[in-house]
């Protein structure tokens, strides 16, 4: 099930990361943290994937296309673990 403001637009990622690193419960745990460096936005944003793809070392291609591709499991792990503990809690109110 989709939430309203579930999904940030790309415009609200920087406030979204903002917020959460004000959170004490993130920024006092070593797991927040590791997820905060994580959520970094230095990091690249989707628009910079093409151009960084059309700039990478051919011969490297595939191996970072398959790490791309781990992270990205990864990451809808994450979200699917996060949606059921919602829709838990959801359901004990």
């Amino acid at each position: 099930m989709k939430r309203p403001g579930a999904h940030p637009g790309s415009a609200d990622l920087s406030l979204a990361v903002r917020r959460l690193r004000a959170d004490p419960s993130l920024r006092f745990t070593e797991v927040g943290r590791k997820l905060l460096r994580t959520l970094d936005p230095s990091a690249a944003r989707p628009h910079d994937w093409a151009a960084m793809a059309n700039s990478l070392p051919i011969h490297c291609a595939p191996m970072i296309a398959e790490l791309a591709r781990h992270h990205a499991a990864s990451w809808q792990l994450l979200a699917e673990s996060l949606t059921e503990r919602i829709d838990s809690r959801d359901a004990d109110v």
